[in-house]
């Protein structure tokens, strides 16, 4: 078994953001997703990202963990926004 996470991390320009294994990360402020097999993003704008990770065990901080099952069908990971009026 595998874990998912998600991490919320404030990032400059240029940090570099890694994990063991996979990751999507969805950058708040320009609403971009990006995916890394590898694991390894460099972050093109400051702000918010969003970061899901497969990993053997979730990091300090993170804000959601899950354990999933990667025998089997395949998975989609969908990055939806939805805002209201303020």
């Amino acid at each position: 078994m595998a874990t998912l996470q998600l991490q919320h991390l404030d990032a400059a320009a240029g940090d570099v953001i890694t994990a063991a294994g996979p990751l999507v990360a969805y950058d708040v402020t320009t609403a971009a997703v990006s995916y890394r097999p590898d694991g390894t993003l460099t972050v093109e704008h400051p702000g918010l990202q969003l970061v899901w990770s497969l990993v053997d065990a979730p990091a300090d901080g993170a804000v959601l963990a899950a354990e999933v099952d990667l025998n089997g069908d395949e998975r989609l990971v969908r990055c939806d926004r939805v805002e209201f009026p303020s």
